[in-house]
């Protein structure tokens, strides 16, 4: 039905509803198993098929949680055409690891990382995707320790980072020590310091009592700021 409304429907995203803790009286609904993301996949990629060889273009795009939550490798960068949906989520993680492997190969020296005691807090979603990420990197004078963060605010099953708070991350971290903390710059409103909970991400760091630096999602950006240089 979108396809017919062509030209003025360019593209689809497929999301899986973001089902938050206050569900009380609601629709009885629940996140998709692991074999029913599969299966919205392959629909997805027949439909990408049939569209590609009828008018040019895949048309519809399963969102990158579709496949951490169908454990299946993601599409590679072709596939996303010219990233029409990034903005809700579709090739964000195929193009942050292809920023990320670039740098690395343009950049390949770690020698010149800061020896310190990193974490990086995330949703736990993404959290293996960003640990593939760091099994990459030698660097033996940095300890990275990537943190997947239950998202009490709103509820666990809310796994993406763009949704935890700044108390989630105090709940999650107050107890481990390190030197550093990086999170997705998602967490904080555009233009602001502020979480989703209100709390100021001064008042994170002043109670963390260790620097919180927000990264832009953007591979490049990972690496130099696991490095703890400039780019």
């Amino acid at each position: 039905d979108l396809t017919s409304l062509s030209p003025h429907a360019l593209s689809a995203a497929l999301v899986p509803v973001g089902l938050t803790r206050y569900r009380e009286h609601l629709f009885p609904l629940r996140p998709y198993t692991r074999e029913e993301a599969r299966q919205i996949i392959a629909i997805a990629g027949d439909f990408q098929k049939r569209m590609l060889a009828s008018a040019g273009t895949r048309f519809v795009f399963p969102s990158d949680e579709f496949y951490r939550i169908a454990d299946l490798p993601l599409p590679d960068d072709e596939s996303y055409e010219d990233y029409p949906q990034y903005e809700n989520g579709v090739g964000l993680l195929r193009r942050f690891e292809d920023e990320f492997d670039t740098a690395l190969r343009l950049d390949p020296d770690n020698s010149t990382a800061k020896a310190r005691h990193v974490i990086i807090a995330c949703g736990t979603s993404v959290a293996p995707f960003l640990q593939e990420q760091v099994d990459k990197l030698r660097m033996p004078q940095v300890t990275v320790e990537v943190v997947p963060v239950i998202n009490h605010f709103f509820g666990e099953t809310v796994t993406v980072s763009g949704l935890l708070t700044g108390q989630d991350l105090v709940t999650a971290l107050h107890h481990r020590p390190c030197d550093e903390i990086l999170i997705t710059a998602n967490m904080i409103r555009k233009g602001d310091d502020v979480f989703l909970d209100d709390m100021h991400l001064s008042e994170l760091i002043e109670t963390l009592g260790v620097p919180v630096i927000p990264v832009p999602d953007d591979g490049s950006d990972f690496l130099y700021a696991l490095r703890g240089t400039e780019v």
